[in-house]
């Protein structure tokens, strides 16, 4: 169990000191231990290699751990994907914005 709370972010809103986050995306690439997702403000690398193989769908929930490689890109590490039927990406970020001013 986790005791830090994962917070929402978006790609272009990752910082190499968050620590555990939440993205929404869709699945552009899928490897052994590896998918890479894109959210509509840019892509990203999710480590997949300390987590169960299901079936991944076309767009998913990433909760997990960030990490900056010596290269200094960003990745996911991640704990759990869940797979979400559908998603509105210009309305999930019209929310995301709002909430984002308020905080």
């Amino acid at each position: 169990m986790y005791s830090e709370a994962a917070i929402w972010k978006t790609i272009r809103d990752l910082k190499p000191n968050d620590n555990r986050v939440r993205i929404i995306g869709r699945v552009i690439e899928a490897g052994e231990n590896h998918i890479v997702i894109d959210d509509g403000t840019g892509v990203i690398l999710i480590d997949t290699s300390n987590i169960a193989k299901e079936k991944i769908s076309a767009n998913v929930l990433v909760t997990g751990s960030v990490h900056q490689r010596s290269d200094n890109k960003i990745v996911i590490e991640a704990d759990l994907i869940n797979n979400i039927d559908y998603v509105n990406f210009e309305i999930y970020h019209k929310i995301y914005d709002l909430i984002k001013k308020h905080r």
